[in-house]
């Protein structure tokens, strides 16, 4: 099985699992033709535990560390974030794997834990961060120094 992603975010196009090529080939038929849709990622479906851990990113550091109770395959839309019950060490390895590879920001990784360690499933460019506040993280904060350290001065020095 696969899931069928849209390169957008778009309530119009949500997520698809699909179990064979057929129906996969339908449905970006019919996303392309009806919906205007101009692209859609084919993913590897991940069966995971009940939950899934999302890795907030700011800069090269991660700030936070979440989970979520799944319903069935998926997070609901209001299913909320809470505080990470787990040990984080394997997390903070993968992160900081996929920090290198994609480099310094400001975005999130949604994470499925398995028996042979943590796979991600999602990267989004979209940070909500009203439950990190909550429990402390200032997480606008670190928005705004890493922003304001990307600045650079007319005589070429970053603004510290």
């Amino acid at each position: 099985p696969v899931l069928l992603k849209s390169i957008t975010s778009d309530d119009g196009y949500p997520l698809a699992i699909v179990e064979d090529r057929d129906a996969a080939e339908a449905i970006v038929e019919h996303r392309a033709v009806l919906g205007d849709e101009r692209g859609v990622i084919i993913q590897r479906f991940v069966a995971g535990p009940d939950y899934s851990v999302r890795l907030c990113i700011v800069g090269h550091d991660i700030v936070g560390i979440e989970q979520r109770a799944l319903s069935g395959w998926r997070p609901g839309a209001e299913t909320p974030y809470e505080a990470y019950a787990g040990t984080s060490e394997s997390l903070n390895q993968l992160g900081a794997r996929v920090i290198e590879r994609l480099g310094s920001g400001v975005y999130s990784i949604e994470v499925l834990e398995q028996a042979d360690g943590p796979v991600v499933v999602g990267v989004e460019n979209l940070v909500d961060f009203r439950s990190l506040t909550a429990r402390g993280i200032d997480v606008a904060a670190a928005i705004a120094e890493f922003a304001l350290a990307q600045v650079v001065t007319p005589e070429g020095a970053r603004h510290d």
